[in-house]
């Protein structure tokens, strides 16, 4: 626990930080920030158990349409060890200039050493196609190496060499002969992943991606559930977009800093409070189906983003609950099942 004094110091940098812009990093000597300076005493923050030790800022992430989640400190290895959020301490959010209840997140990472790519001369003329109409297409592509050699200061293991904005075609390289594998965000989520290639000289590699599409979601009874004739309205919430990791796939297999290497630790830390734009809609009869009430078009799901709506619902014009629209299942259409009441 450091003292009141150089935490006063610390706190004044980090607010700067956090006032500039919606997350802030700044380096920590030698040992990580204590959470209790920034979320308040022990006890009172929730901690958050981490999806995936290599999720370095790809943390699911809420917001409004289609805003990316906040990126890394600029040239450096993250790795995050901790996530916690809860209640801001008082006399820091004061600071801020936030309410006493504002919720705040820290998060505690340590950063490694840059990891050198081997040099070639090989090259990957790549193309992106649709799979249903064979047409180009357009996806954020991440270039892995399989079992690149060791290094100085990383271990051998698959490494990501490189990453582009593919539209259409895209040419990867000077890069070293051997066996590669691709991954595209823009693939539907659940989509098969892509096979590695052999790569020497000028490879070209042709993909077709299975691409997420939007279904028409459908309010159906469960079991035991009859409404008979009633009428149905609905009012629809905005379209939430939740942001995951995908740029490392479970079939990884990890590269690690070799074990004399000096870990120099960083902490990140944000106002969780937000008031983004809210759409707001008149209720509205939902049409009828033979298949169920029909609640509109929903976007696909990507490897890399997730898609719901929550709709508000009355029966006979009372007030029946809420669902939630999520592209949870295969098939045609999205089925929703009729609120638990």
């Amino acid at each position: 626990m450091r003292t009141a004094s150089i935490l006063a110091v610390s706190l004044a940098l980090g607010l700067w930080l956090l006032l500039a812009q919606p997350w802030g990093t700044r380096p920590v000597a030698g040992v990580p920030h204590s959470p209790e300076a920034i979320l308040g005493p022990a006890g009172a923050p929730q901690t958050a158990p981490l999806e995936d030790e290599h999720a370095a800022g790809l943390r699911d992430s809420l917001s409004v349409g289609e805003q990316e989640p906040a990126a890394e400190p600029d040239g450096i290895d993250w790795e995050e060890i901790e996530f916690q959020e809860g209640p801001g301490d008082a006399a820091v959010l004061a600071g801020m200039g936030l309410p006493a209840d504002t919720p705040i997140a820290l998060r505690i990472g340590r950063v490694g050493p840059p990891d050198p790519v081997e040099a070639g001369e090989a090259f990957i003329d790549l193309s992106l196609l649709d799979v249903d109409d064979g047409s180009p297409c357009s996806s954020q592509v991440v270039l892995w190496r399989i079992a690149a050699p060791a290094n100085a200061l990383w271990t051998a293991g698959d490494q990501d060499i490189a990453e582009a904005l593919v539209e259409g075609t895209h040419r990867f390289g000077p890069i070293a002969a051997g066996e590669y594998r691709l991954v595209c965000a823009e693939e539907r989520a659940g989509a098969p992943q892509q096979d590695s290639y052999l790569v020497a000289g000028v490879t070209p590699i042709t993909l077709r991606l299975e691409r997420p599409k939007a279904r028409l979601a459908l309010l159906v009874p469960g079991p035991d559930q009859d409404i008979g004739a009633a009428a149905l309205q609905a009012k629809f919430g905005p379209h939430l977009t939740r942001y995951v990791e995908w740029r490392r796939p479970e079939w990884v297999v990890a590269r690690s800093v070799q074990p004399d290497y000096p870990w120099e630790f960083f902490e990140e830390w944000s106002s969780s409070d937000s008031d983004p734009a809210v759409e707001t809609h008149d209720w509205v009869l939902l049409p009828e189906s033979p298949d169920g009430h029909e609640l509109g078009l929903h976007p696909g799901d990507s490897r890399h983003r997730r898609t719901h709506r929550r709709v508000d619902l009355l029966k006979d014009g009372d007030t029946w609950g809420a669902v939630v629209i999520e592209n949870t299942a295969p098939g045609p259409h999205i089925l929703v099942p009729y609120p638990e009441t």
